[in-house]
């Protein structure tokens, strides 16, 4: 009798914890279902905040670091991989050099992947890569076989492999004020680091194609600075090969989109 009452017991605690189990699982279920009520609308919620993936800021360095003022647009990311030593020639004048000063040390905090150094005197070195000439515009032609007529400011670059490696910039010093003077400063040297398209949609940015005399950099001027040289983009990198970059760099629910981060703003 005593196997018999041990077999009955046992079945006894055997449904007893099914039960227990059954229903610690619809408990389980139910919590489960609440919750993905919350998080379902909150994940939506996130997909589709703007805010949560720079679109904007995606876009703008697409059309600036892979187009040109002149010529066709880039297939691939042009960018330094060397500091920068900048060499000053011609008649610049206190306040260029001031103004000069005053952008490299902004463009040095603003990243850390490359430096940029003015050298001191007028002798050249080998290390010089970068080199800003201060001179009436019309002797232009005759300083870079690559000028463009009619340019205040002007530069150009040479590359290997889509990495920078040396850069000449002309800065006229007739024909315009010193506030002008002042912007093409800032504006031509940022351009050199590989931001060399203008744009005609923010009059307050130093890519802005018209003419103007912007004295600092807007807000997503420095982020663009930033995000080109943040590590996550490199030289070579192919155009369609950026969106991607930034969803690494940029963690976002928008990047789970199927026509990626940005597809309100693509269909707009």
């Amino acid at each position: 009798m005593k196997p018999r009452f041990q077999i009955s017991a046992f079945s006894q605690f055997s449904r007893g914890s099914t039960r227990i189990f059954t229903l610690a699982f619809v408990l389980v279920f139910c919590f489960f279902v609440l919750c993905l009520s919350f998080f379902i609308p909150s994940a939506f919620m996130l997909l589709e905040a703007k805010e949560k993936f720079p679109c904007e800021d995606l876009q703008r360095l697409q059309k600036i670091a892979l187009g040109l003022e002149f010529g066709e647009p880039l297939k691939k990311l042009m960018l330094w991989e060397q500091d920068i030593f900048i060499r000053i020639k011609g008649s610049p004048t206190a306040e260029d050099l001031q103004v000069l000063q005053a952008v490299v040390n902004e463009l040095n905090q603003l990243q850390q992947k490359i430096k940029l150094t003015l050298q001191p005197g007028s002798e050249p070195s080998e290390q010089d890569n970068l080199e800003i000439i201060f001179a009436p515009y019309r002797r232009f032609q005759f300083l870079d076989p690559y000028y463009i007529a009619h340019n205040k400011g002007f530069f150009s670059v040479e590359q290997e492999d889509d990495r920078l490696y040396s850069a000449r910039i002309l800065i006229s010093t007739n024909k315009i004020s010193q506030a002008e003077r002042n912007h093409l400063i800032r504006e031509e040297l940022t351009q050199s680091l590989g931001l060399f398209n203008d744009t005609r949609d923010q009059p307050e940015s130093i890519f802005e194609a018209r003419w103007t005399q912007v004295q600092k950099y807007s807000e997503q001027d420095r982020r663009l600075i930033q995000l080109l040289y943040s590590g996550a983009l490199f030289a070579g990198q192919p155009a369609e090969q950026i969106e991607r970059a930034f969803c690494s760099h940029y963690f976002s629910l928008r990047c789970f989109l199927p026509q990626g981060p940005c597809q309100k703003n693509h269909e707009n």
